[in-house]
């Protein structure tokens, strides 16, 4: 997708989103309650339920104008939210399936340790960047799916990965063109500049790297793949003059 006007209104609208869901979370009120054992079954059947479940929303949200222009039979993204307490490691993931079951939407869990506290400036600069970025991501997944029309099929698909000997299942996942344009769309949304781009997603692959998920090789490789597509993709400025596709 190569319309300027609808990745604003996209990178415009993850914030209106994630905005609500740091304030929802700060405001702490909603808590579990015996109308909820639907969601927490639900949730069950995706998320490791070991961690403390300690409240949930469900969220929804109009589709920004331009979109609603092209498939104003799509006009709302439905959004429930978990939020556990008591994990390691401060994380968030998320797919594009409402628990509720509405068809167009997300579901996004986050996990905080125990005694982490939002309200530190630096904490929440951390939420709020991985926060903002899996919403972005998750709002590709719906313009895939929904709004078809705007998606750039010869670009979308051009993936500039040199295959290696055996790759492994996530490596495989990460260069699908859905996914390669999805992960860019989000860390573009969180960078300012290109090497704030790189940065991010160099920490990200090295991290599946260090956890056994990838070799050194793979992560290489699928780093100039989302390079590749971010540079014929992006709307960063950088040094004054617009990069987008040429």
């Amino acid at each position: 997708m190569k319309n300027p006007g609808i990745i604003e209104a996209l990178n415009d609208f993850s914030d209106e989103i994630a905005d609500s869901i740091c304030d929802a979370i700060l405001s702490g009120s909603s808590k579990l309650g015996s109308d909820d054992d639907w969601f927490v079954k639900e949730l069950e059947q995706r998320v490791d339920m070991s961690i403390p479940l300690k409240t949930f929303f469900y969220l929804c949200f109009n589709i920004p104008d331009l979109l609603c222009e092209i498939n104003d039979e799509t006009d709302e993204v439905a959004i429930t939210v978990a939020v556990f307490e008591g994990d390691d490691v401060f994380s968030i993931s998320a797919d594009n399936s409402p628990l509720d079951g509405t068809a167009v939407g997300m579901h996004i869990n986050v996990f905080f340790p125990n005694d982490w506290n939002i309200k530190c400036d630096q904490n929440r600069d951390v939420f709020m960047f991985e926060l903002e970025n899996t919403v972005r991501h998750e709002l590709e997944h719906i313009v895939q799916e929904e709004f078809s029309e705007v998606v750039e099929y010869l670009d979308y698909h051009k993936i500039d990965f040199r295959g290696c000997p055996d790759p492994s299942n996530l490596c495989l996942y990460l260069v699908q063109p859905a996914e390669v344009s999805a992960h860019v769309r989000g860390y573009e949304k969180t960078s300012q500049t290109h090497f704030d781009f790189y940065k991010a997603i160099i920490s990200l692959l090295r991290g599946y790297v260090q956890k056994g998920f990838l070799s050194d090789d793979e992560e290489l490789r699928v780093f100039l793949c989302w390079k590749d597509w971010f540079l014929r993709n992006t709307y960063i400025e950088e040094q004054g003059v617009e990069l987008c596709a040429k």
